[in-house]
């Protein structure tokens, strides 16, 4: 009885460990997503990505600061087929972000791929069109199905802000690679 005991409490601290380690992975997830998206845009345009907590994460060649959020596609409502893009603290955690343009990547949604030239669609809005478009700092989503009624902002977002690689490119003065014969 005392070897019943005794392993269903090593048991009991091992699965608090596994809980305590869960959960520090959990809140690591959305700062190893942000350096993703910060990533790929750096190294899409020949930026510098800067320190962490900066009020902005990317310089580029051109001088310009760039905020870059990376969000998630989910599914809006359980059971429907609409899916939606989703951001936080577009503004940083303190609202006090301070860049040029808010640069927002989404997964792609296959049923809307003729919108990008890559892994991800891509929204880029100067800072002052974000203060005044955007009706909640902490959190925007945005439909992702053409089919269903836009909210104004996602369709301004899509009409006047969905960008791609090859004009990210040319925006913000990354070099173009150039083919190599063989």
């Amino acid at each position: 009885m005392d070897d019943i005991v005794h392993e269903n409490a090593k048991l009991r601290r091992e699965l608090q460990l596994c809980i305590e380690e869960r959960d520090r992975l959990r809140a690591l997830q959305p700062f190893k997503r942000g350096l993703e998206g910060e990533r790929y845009i750096a190294d899409l345009i020949g930026g510098e990505v800067t320190i962490t907590n900066a009020r902005h994460d990317i310089v580029t060649k051109s001088g310009h600061h760039l905020e870059v959020k990376l969000g998630g596609l989910r599914v809006a409502v359980k059971g429907k087929k609409t899916k939606q893009w989703a951001w936080r603290h577009v503004f940083g955690e303190d609202g006090k972000k301070i860049y040029d343009q808010l640069i927002l990547l989404g997964l792609v949604d296959e049923r809307h791929r003729k919108s990008t030239d890559g892994p991800y669609v891509i929204f880029d809005i100067p800072y002052s069109d974000a203060i005044a478009l955007l009706p909640n700092p902490r959190y925007l989503a945005i439909s992702t199905d053409a089919d269903r009624s836009f909210s104004k902002v996602s369709a301004v977002l899509f009409e006047k802000y969905l960008t791609t690689e090859t004009e990210m490119r040319r925006t913000y003065g990354a070099v173009q690679p150039r083919d190599v014969a063989s």
